[in-house]
């Protein structure tokens, strides 16, 4: 199964994270999209939730798309949001946060 998660939000940013580490250890495909703004400032200051941002880049080797230019200085790839549309197709669960 592949699941993508998409935090549209600055609000969501931190629970797409962890939603997509939590549902990753259980052995499904997870990619996370960042989309519609740079990484919100008041995450990069919080430990925790970098902890958990880079268990799921680094340690699960699992992707952070973005539309956001800014974000490739967060590890994440750029994508247009017309590649994000193609990307999605490839998904079986597709969830939002608003």
């Amino acid at each position: 199964m592949k699941a993508a998660f998409l935090a549209r939000d600055l609000n969501t940013q931190s629970e797409g994270v962890r939603a997509s580490v939590n549902l990753i250890v259980q052995a499904v495909d997870v990619s996370l999209f960042i989309m519609g703004h740079e990484l919100d400032p008041r995450l990069i200051e919080d430990d925790e939730f970098m902890t958990w941002l880079e268990i799921f880049k680094d340690e699960m080797e699992a992707p952070v798309y973005t539309n956001v230019k800014e974000n490739e200085k967060h590890g994440f790839i750029f994508v247009t949001t017309e590649e994000i549309g193609e990307k999605l197709s490839a998904f079986d669960l597709i969830i939002p946060f608003k």
